[in-house]
């Protein structure tokens, strides 16, 4: 343990599978490999907003592999940040373990979508508080017995896009609901507090398990990807991250909450192994490969071989 430098190396989670499994490694060193390309861009825009320390600590995500005694890979630690494209996949898949077998237990359950007009880059954190307060209130309405739907119960995720031609940002909820009567309830109530949102846009459909997988995404698109190339706003990212700092992302509410511990990220992240014989098998993540190195042996893990694709920065700031 003595050449571990991260600052997170007392931190230990599964990387999310059997070391056997080739697959499963090289979607993480895919993440990882992506993150680091990336990343330099944010922690240039990140100066703006005194985030710049917790970004750059991305850079030790998942640096160190090791090999346990009943052969899973755990890694040293995550630095959980939301720009992570390896926590956001640990995060996704924590998701769905932990709620998608319950969400199925409801026949009637519907997928719903609030929106509101785009707003500008001053307008962000008005506007977050502004449909969090209104949800809050529609959901707190929906105890009276006048409501006619019942104390909506269900889950819902936060989510904000920008739009690099209008040049604005989206903040909208995707939810999905116990049944079409709180669904509608939902979208009415939401349509009497912003008259001016689009009617088509606010949504409502049956909940496949597809929708529901896809409710536990990312909340922000990190990169714009065309056929020969891939594009990144820093600025704009870093300014969405900056204004949902003390916002819950995604939120289990009503009976459903109840039922269900909603403490996901320290199930996801923080799984204590003990018995495990670290000079078993021990790589670290050399930038240079793009893969995991035995720290003894310097082979590579993987093996992998990643397309180089040219990157196009947005300039804008904010």
């Amino acid at each position: 343990m003595q050449e571990i430098t991260s600052s997170l190396e007392s931190e230990f989670a599964l990387v999310g599978g059997d070391y056997t499994n080739i697959n499963i490694i090289k979607r993480r060193a895919l993440s990882k490999y992506l993150t680091m390309q990336y990343l330099p861009f944010l922690e240039i825009a990140a100066e703006k907003y005194i985030m710049r320390e917790q970004v750059t600590n991305t850079r030790g995500c998942s640096d160190f592999l090791y090999v346990s005694n009943d052969n899973v890979l755990i890694s040293n630690g995550f630095c959980k940040n939301r720009w992570c494209l390896v926590c956001n996949r640990i995060r996704t898949a924590g998701l769905i373990n932990k709620y998608q077998e319950k969400l199925d237990e409801w026949k009637d359950k519907q997928f719903v979508t609030l929106t509101i007009p785009n707003v500008s880059s001053t307008e962000i954190s008005k506007t977050n508080s502004l449909i969090h307060n209104a949800l809050y209130k529609i959901k707190d309405l929906s105890r009276k017995k006048s409501s006619g739907c019942g104390s909506i119960s269900g889950f819902r995720k936060y989510e904000c896009t920008y739009n690099p031609i209008r040049n604005d940002f989206h903040p909208h909820f995707h939810m999905i609901v116990e049944n079409q009567k709180q669904a509608e309830f939902i979208h009415n109530q939401w349509l009497k507090r912003f008259p001016n949102a689009n009617k088509v846009a606010q949504d409502i459909r049956p909940a496949t398990t597809n929708a529901t997988k896809e409710l536990f995404k990312y909340f922000t698109k990190l990169i714009s990807k065309q056929q020969n190339d891939r594009t990144i706003y820093p600025a704009a990212l870093m300014h969405i991250f900056a204004n949902v700092r003390g916002l819950r992302v995604f939120q289990p509410f009503g009976d459903f909450y109840n039922k269900i511990n909603n403490n996901v990220e320290e199930e996801v992240f923080n799984i204590e192994r003990v018995g495990i014989d670290f000079d078993k098998e021990k790589y670290r993540w050399d930038s240079t490969e793009n893969d995991w190195c035995n720290i003894k042996t310097c082979k590579n893990l993987t093996n992998i071989e990643f397309k180089q694709v040219p990157w196009t920065v947005d300039p804008r700031t904010f």
